[in-house]
């Protein structure tokens, strides 16, 4: 397993990316550890701006690559020092035919990597063009004080405030454009973005690869972070027990959606955390019932975007995972 960052110092209103990579055999089971819970210890100093799964990956000698991508977001200038990463395995090659015996005999270790060091500094160096420069707010006049004398003590503080609030303005409006960008991305329906990584995930073929493990974790991603915005609730941040306990108090879901979301999560969790190895026409039957979910509970254009207290597609319907 490696930790690394695409670089040691940056300006700090511009994103570290983060990468955890682990390579093993196809017979070692390996469960991810909690980056995302590691960095939100910090909150006041940086956040988690951004997270992905790269594809997996087969190496020349057999092994299996998998990686994730965080991106990480600043506030303030300065020396921080993020967190080391940590991955546990279970390895069961030499196991039965069956694929489990070994696994369950196996003995669980654990992977940590150390923290590293990052130092984010200012961008004052950056120089304005014409074009930047029209956008900044003018100050209003300031009234002089009766005694002149006053500002001859005090000279100083005039170059002081005016680097500060040039300083404010440029962060201000480096954020608003951050900000209109992750808002463009997120006008896109729910519905759309959940069949374009479900087609993603299809396409990986995973399965084919031995990486049900794998695809276990990506199918129930999507469809939690479906959920989150479709109905504007933070599946992704909720353990399965969290979330069905919200579910059961939401009559936007019914019970038949609630139970098969009960199913489906409980089914995948099996897979990521107890090692069991579900066959090539289960893990299609889990990748259709999301692929459905989505398409029952989709937002109608009937619907305001503001409403999500009807379920689409008239009667639940049940399926089972």
């Amino acid at each position: 397993m490696v930790l690394t960052a695409d670089r040691s110092e940056l300006p700090f209103d511009e994103r570290l990316s983060v990468s955890i990579e682990v390579v093993a055999s196809p017979e070692v089971a390996v469960n991810w550890g909690d980056y995302l819970a590691a960095l939100s210890d910090r909150p006041f100093e940086y956040r988690l701006a951004g997270e992905t799964s790269a594809p997996v990956e087969r190496t020349q000698d057999g092994r299996i690559r998998r990686r994730k991508d965080y991106d990480v977001e600043f506030f303030v200038p300065g020396e921080y020092e993020l967190p080391g990463a940590h991955v546990t395995f279970v390895d069961g090659r030499g196991s039965s035919a069956d694929g489990l015996t070994g696994v369950e005999q196996g003995d669980e270790r654990e992977l940590v990597t150390g923290s590293f060091t990052v130092l984010v500094g200012d961008s004052l160096d950056e120089s304005l063009s014409l074009a930047d420069t029209d956008d900044l707010p003018i100050p209003p006049p300031v009234e002089l004080p009766a005694d002149p004398n006053v500002w001859r003590r005090h000279w100083w503080l005039g170059p002081v405030v005016g680097l500060v609030t040039l300083l404010v303005t440029i962060l201000i409006l480096r954020r608003l454009a951050r900000r209109r960008s992750e808002l463009a991305e997120a006008e896109i329906p729910a519905h759309e973005w959940a069949r374009s990584m479900l087609a993603a995930l299809a396409a990986d073929d995973l399965i084919s690869a031995g990486e049900v493990q794998e695809f276990h974790y990506r199918v129930s991603g999507v469809l939690r972070g479906y959920i989150e915005r479709r109905f504007h609730l933070l599946a992704p941040e909720m353990t399965t027990e969290e979330f069905l306990t919200e579910a059961s108090s939401d009559a936007r879901f019914g019970d038949t959606h609630r139970e098969g979301l009960q199913a489906f999560l409980t089914s995948c969790d099996v897979v990521k955390y107890a090692l069991h190895r579900p066959d090539a026409a289960q893990c299609g039957e889990t990748l259709e019932y999301a692929s459905d979910y989505v398409e029952q509970t989709r937002m109608r254009d009937d619907e305001s975007s503001g409403d999500g207290a009807a379920m689409a597609g008239g009667a639940d319907q049940e399926r089972g995972v």
